[in-house]
Formats: C-alpha cells, sequence, structure tokens
C-alpha cells in the first residue's frame, strides 16, 4: 500500500521532471529560431542608442609567412569611451561618439596618440613628439586627415554590421571568452564579404566602406601613418591586377557577440592579398588575418577621469590645429 506522503513524493517528482523537459524543449526551439540576422540586428540597434561606453581592445594585423607561422604587420591598443552621447544616425552601426566628452587612444610600437574632451577642454598628446595641443573643442586640436583616419581606425570592426555586407551569416556555435576578469557567453557568427571594387575620384559611384575593402584597407592605412611593420615599400592588394580590380576572393569573418550585451567581444577577418615589394613586378599572395579582442566592453557611463588629460612630465606644449588654420587663411 502507497501511502498518501509516497503519493505527494511521486507526482511532485514527476511534475518537476516534466517541467524540466518542458522548459528545455522550449529552450531548444528559441534556440533553433534564433539565426544571425536577428542577432546581428540587436547588435545594430544597441550601438546606435548607447549613450555611454567603455572600450579597451588589442587589433593585431598579421601575415602568414614561408614557415606558416604569423608575422605582425601592427599592433594596435585601442582605448575607445565616451559619455552623453546622442543616438547615432539611423543605418550607422558604429558607436556614436561625443564629440564634448570623448576619449579616443591609440598605442603602438611608435608611441601613444591620445585625443581626449571633458566638456570644457580639449587635448590631442602624441608620444612620439613628447608634444600637446589644448583647445576648447575637438575641431582645435585635430587635423580632418589624421584625426579622421584615427577615427577609421577605432570604428573599423563595427562597420563590419552594415546591413547587408555579411553575406550567408550563421551561427556555427556558442561560446564563452574571456573579457577581463569576466567570462561572458557569445553566439559565434561566420559569414563573409565581398571584396567591393576601388572607386576613383573622378566616378560617380559611392566610394565603398572600409569593411567591404576587409584587411586591405587598414594595412594600407596603417602604412600610409608609417603604424606598419616592415619597409615603405611594400603594399598590399585584393588583386592581382589593379588596374582591373575584379576577382579578389572573399573576406571571411566571424564575430564573438556577447548574449546579454548584444555587442561585439572579438572579431577575426581572414583575406587573402598580394603583396608586392618596391621595385619588383612579382606579386606574393599571402593570408592576412585582422583580430580584434576587446579586453573591456562596458556599456555605461565611464568614469570622470577617463576624459581628463595630465601631460606627460617634459611634454611640451605647441600651438594648436585651430591656430595654424588661421594662419594659412
Amino acid at each position: 500500500m502507497v501511502r498518501p506522503i509516497g503519493l505527494v513524493v511521486v507526482f511532485t517528482t514527476l511534475g518537476c521532471g516534466l517541467t524540466a523537459d518542458a522548459v528545455a524543449q522550449s529552450t531548444a526551439e528559441n534556440a533553433a529560431k534564433l539565426d544571425a540576422k536577428s542577432v546581428l540586428d540587436k547588435v545594430r540597434h544597441t550601438y546606435q542608442n548607447l549613450p555611454g561606453y567603455h572600450l579597451e581592445r588589442v587589433l593585431l594585423v598579421q601575415e602568414a609567412v614561408s614557415d606558416g607561422k604569423p608575422a605582425n604587420i601592427a599592433e594596435l591598443n585601442l582605448t575607445m569611451a565616451t559619455g552623453n552621447a546622442k543616438p547615432a544616425l539611423e543605418g550607422r552601426p558604429s558607436p556614436a561618439i561625443n564629440l564634448d566628452r570623448f576619449r579616443l587612444g591609440t598605442r603602438t610600437k611608435q608611441g601613444e596618440m591620445l585625443q581626449v574632451c571633458d566638456g570644457r577642454s580639449c587635448w590631442s598628446y602624441s608620444a612620439a613628439k613628447n608634444e600637446y595641443m589644448t583647445g576648447t573643442k575637438f575641431m582645435d586640436v585635430n587635423t580632418s586627415v589624421g584625426g579622421s583616419v584615427l577615427m577609421a581606425f577605432h570604428l573599423f570592426t563595427f562597420s563590419t554590421l552594415e546591413e547587408g555586407l555579411i553575406q550567408n551569416a550563421e551561427i556555427v556555435r556558442q561560446e564563452e571568452v574571456q573579457v577581463g576578469k569576466e567570462r561572458r557567453k557569445c553566439y559565434v557568427i561566420e559569414g563573409a564579404i565581398q571584396t567591393a571594387p576601388l572607386v576613383g575620384p573622378s566616378s560617380s559611384k559611392k566610394p565603398p566602406s572600409p569593411a567591404s575593402l576587409g584587411p586591405f584597407w587598414l594595412v594600407s592605412m596603417l602604412s600610409l601613418q608609417g603604424l606598419a611593420d616592415g619597409g615603405k615599400g611594400t603594399r598590399y592588394s585584393p588583386w592581382l591586377d589593379e588596374k582591373t580590380p575584379e576577382g579578389a576572393e572573399p573576406t571571411r569573418v566571424t564575430l564573438w557577440i556577447d548574449q546579454n550585451a548584444h555587442i561585439i567581444l572579438r572579431s577575426k577577418m581572414a583575406a587573402q592579398l598580394y603583396k608586392r615589394t618596391m621595385g619588383t613586378e612579382q606579386a606574393q599572395k599571402v593570408a592576412v588575418t585582422v583580430t580584434d579582442r576587446f579586453t573591456t566592453a562596458a556599456v555605461e557611463a565611464p568614469p570622470d577621469d577617463l576624459f581628463r588629460f595630465t601631460p606627460p612630465e617634459g611634454a611640451k606644449e605647441v600651438p594648436n590645429a585651430a591656430s595654424r588654420r588661421d594662419k594659412k587663411n
């Protein structure tokens, strides 16, 4: 004879089992319904509406050499933070930057470049020269070409989120990655970006976005700024014949997306490029990869001290960019 208390235990256990099965089935169904497009849509929406964030990462550009081991072309340590940012323009996948309150730092073997605004003052510092400029607004300390390129380095990874750019995107697995002291769960999305042909200055066509040119764009910009390892006469191209830029292989893209915050925590772009050295006609086909690993990925208001600048010992203040422009005019 089964006592009433035994029946309660049996039915309770059975009920718990059925509930657990239902939850597991529901989770499996939701996972099956989840696709790369919906995840990327959420990521774009997140970046377009971030009022403040603090992102630090290591962006590494490498090529495979003859023994198969990677050789560094460039390594950049990037710091990007802002506060009180307005929502980004619709369709722009990159985080918005409030030019009244931000920090943009780039550290390479050649030194550090830093631009900071705290809402009242702005600074721009070059470690290579140990010089800095001050002003009341960002344009006072910003040279248009150098400032734009610096900003583009920081936004390069996010430009892969341009709608429709990544083709055949799919979630290939779920994985935990280390960010600072945390382990964070990610969706891993893979896809391809078809390399866009270059557009000349006389063309009526819209210039391609940096991401559509893949690692080629980044290597070219780093070389122009003197931030790439190797000789100045070394250049890379997606095309064997640059006069007829057709048939370039697509860039393979992998993104690690935080499942909770819906931001990029890691990315990898891999492309086959043709490497040329000045004075030679031959082009060597090499594999070039760009990896971007975030060490800090906070999407809340950063601490105030990030937006302050104290000149290093011995640093010299020089006339700012605005005063130089005034002299030319």
